[in-house]
């Protein structure tokens, strides 16, 4: 294969002129895809039930007025640990390898997913959920994996695959949660003959989500190689990098200079993983960078924008299921967990499909800057539909037309907002 800096030879001649682009390992970007997928559907399983499950530990006292409170703090607290511990994940992966870090954290998360769902006091919910975030704040050492595995020719193309990932979550997360809370009301003669399931009537979707943690990591403790550079060449010296010579710490690589790091010392890959390597890399730092060499100008000011806009939608995210749980009295829709578990996932279902199809043409269309402000000014629909379904709802009494059509206004409005993570992204990249 031609090198990217210089014209492709006749037998890699491509219409078009374009160059051979590196197939992409797919086994190990399933591996790494299916640790992926754990962290949107441990994080939103919960949004169908949470206001309920708040409400029965006795902790709002009886006033419903109290649930938001209580039930935003424990679905917040989840994405606060995850964003204190990805810094310390990461930098636990330059030392210990990527492989060990991405076993801890899908072990890990089973466990506090299996503790949710046997918690009966709101204390015990708060923990859980706390070490829910802390173990997948590792989701910043799959994307390092996934540059790891890929080059410049196919790391697009395998990114890209992230956003269908985790809309798969959001879509699997809350039909999960909506269908299987409370089983033994919905099912008396099967799982209502178990008092089990009258004890904790949410340990069932917790469950569901836990047994996938348990999967990802039986996968990936059998199948993920490793890919931190420097961990391979230690395995390669003898735990010794003061007397690593060139090609003991270089990683295999394609003639396209890819770096394809997932391969354990003294093993080769499998075809199907394309990672045969031909030529030799610089040796690997040994120790991660400081935090603050990273922290460029550039850097800091799509990073606070990205602060921004997760902030605006996990307020938004917080606020929807609490909307549509609370009674009609109060101002809510007063919807059952199954009801809220089919809009929010047939919502991630149409979410994934749209961003698939329309944000590569909008991107090549109007560019970063024009996107992001216009995906990000479509919260004010969303949030905005708030107040307007309250009051629609409390003088009708009941959900009508007109209350589903502004529920409509403010999905399509969260749809378009998702636009505005794609722009960022590149944004950092570029």
């Amino acid at each position: 294969m031609a090198s990217p800096n210089t014209a492709p030879t006749p037998e890699d001649a491509r219409p078009n002129n374009e160059w051979k682009r590196t197939p992409l390992p797919r086994v190990q970007l399933s591996i790494v895809y299916l640790i992926a997928a754990a962290e949107p559907i441990s994080s939103t399983v919960i949004y169908p039930f949470i206001n309920q499950f708040v409400r029965e530990t006795g902790i709002t006292g009886g006033d419903e007025r109290k649930t938001g409170y209580y039930a935003g703090i424990i679905e917040s607290i989840f994405y606060l640990t995850e964003c204190a511990t990805t810094i310390a994940w990461g930098r636990a992966s330059d030392r210990w390898g990527r492989r060990p870090i991405l076993l801890a954290g899908t072990l890990g998360l089973a466990v506090s997913m299996f503790s949710f769902g046997l918690s009966s006091s709101f204390w015990v919910l708060l923990v859980s959920r706390c070490a829910q975030g802390t173990f997948n704040g590792n989701i910043g050492v799959v994307k390092n994996v996934l540059v790891e595995i890929t080059d410049t020719t196919n790391r697009a193309r395998a990114y890209s695959f992230l956003s269908s990932v985790w809309a798969g979550g959001t879509t699997l997360g809350p039909l999960i949660g909506g269908a299987f809370a409370r089983p033994a009301v919905r099912w008396p003669e099967t799982f209502g003959r178990l008092q089990f399931f009258h004890d904790y009537p949410y340990f069932l979707p917790c469950a569901i989500a836990g047994v996938f943690s348990v999967f990802s990591f039986i996968v990936c403790s059998a199948l993920l190689r490793e890919t931190a550079p420097s961990i391979i060449a230690q395995r390669r010296s003898g735990g010794n990098l003061q007397n690593v010579s060139p090609e003991a710490t270089s990683l295999r690589a394609d003639a396209n200079g890819a770096d394809y790091g997932a391969t354990d010392c003294g093993t080769e890959p499998d075809d199907d993983t394309s990672l045969r390597r031909q030529t030799e890399t610089p040796p690997p730092p040994p120790a991660s960078p400081p935090i603050l060499s990273v922290l460029t100008r550039p850097v800091c000011i799509a990073l606070a924008n990205i602060w921004i806009l997760a902030f605006t939608d996990s307020c938004y995210q917080a606020l929807l299921p609490l909307m549509y749980s609370t009674s009609i009295p109060l101002g809510g829709l007063g919807f059952n967990p199954a009801r809220i578990g089919g809009i929010l996932a047939a919502w991630g279902l149409l979410n994934g499909a749209v961003n698939a199809t329309m944000f590569p043409f909008l991107m090549g269309r109007y560019g970063v800057w024009v996107m992001y402000c216009a995906s990000y000014s479509s919260f004010f629909i969303s949030i905005g539909s708030f107040p307007l379904m309250s009051l629609l709802v409390k003088r009708s009494g009941e959900f009508d037309l007109r209350t589903g059509a502004v529920m409509i206004l403010q999905l399509t409005g969260s749809l378009m907002s998702y636009f505005s993570y794609g722009s960022l992204h590149l944004n950092l990249i570029a």
